[in-house]
């Protein structure tokens, strides 16, 4: 998460959203001057400017959050961050996350975790890819015991059943909605510059998003998963339209 008190902004990161490219994009603007951004972060900034969230690995990050009760983190929660700051500051400051279609997000998010999973491996075939990635998208996603589920990101978007996004940036127009956020956040001119850390297109061969979502459950699946991201942005539900 990042937090700007001079343009009075929260960034709350989803997954597999272009959220660590947009990240890395408005980091400077929760810093002190001549700050510089790195791909990853053990411990969390906190200045008078705002919070840099730690950007780490998932043990790392749990780790600290059990030593560290004042811990903030990248994927924390809106609830927690609420929390942190206190509820006055929470709401009065604008709250931003990425967001991406549902279908390349969820088949980008099952695909990516033969990159950060530790004894995970890449499929080999179409056939496995689609089988894999059915047992996925099915699987508990409150088990937390199963690393291999999926990651919703209602934890960032809601508090209870209350939707607390203010703002929102599309990964499929993510330079020109960063330009138009920060504008608007009163940065003159804004010169948005996007790093790709988390990009997994290598993974995906010329596997084509329709060869996964080759069945209506399938895609009844995704929209109980992803709805509420469906009716804020108004993608198609139809993964032809994807």
């Amino acid at each position: 998460m990042l937090l700007s008190h001079q343009h009075k902004f929260i960034y709350l990161k989803t997954h597999k959203t272009g959220s660590t490219s947009a990240e890395l994009a408005l980091e400077p603007f929760c810093a002190p001057p001549g700050h510089k951004v790195y791909p990853n972060r053990a411990a969390p900034l906190i200045t008078e400017y705002g919070i840099v969230g730690a950007r780490a690995p998932g043990p790392a990050v749990l780790s600290a959050r059990r030593k560290d009760p004042d811990f903030f983190w990248h994927h924390m929660g809106a609830r927690k961050v609420a929390e942190k700051i206190g509820e006055e500051c929470f709401h009065a400051y604008r709250r931003i996350a990425c967001v991406r279609n549902p279908f390349r997000r969820l088949l980008s998010q099952y695909l990516y975790k033969s990159v950060w999973l530790a004894g995970a491996r890449a499929p080999e075939s179409l056939a496995e890819a689609r089988a894999g990635f059915r047992a996925y998208l099915f699987a508990d996603p409150y088990d937390l015991s199963n690393m291999e589920r999926v990651k919703r990101d209602n934890y960032l978007a809601f508090i209870g059943d209350k939707m607390i996004l203010t703002d929102y940036l599309r990964l499929e127009n993510l330079q020109a909605d960063l330009t138009a956020f920060l504008t608007s956040a009163g940065v003159k001119d804004p010169q948005v510059r996007l790093e790709h850390e988390r990009n997994n297109a290598g993974k995906k061969r010329d596997w084509k998003l329709l060869d996964f979502f080759d069945s209506q459950d399938l895609v009844d699946r995704t929209l109980e998963i992803d709805g509420w991201i469906f009716d804020l942005v108004g993608y198609s539900k139809d993964p032809a339209d994807a």
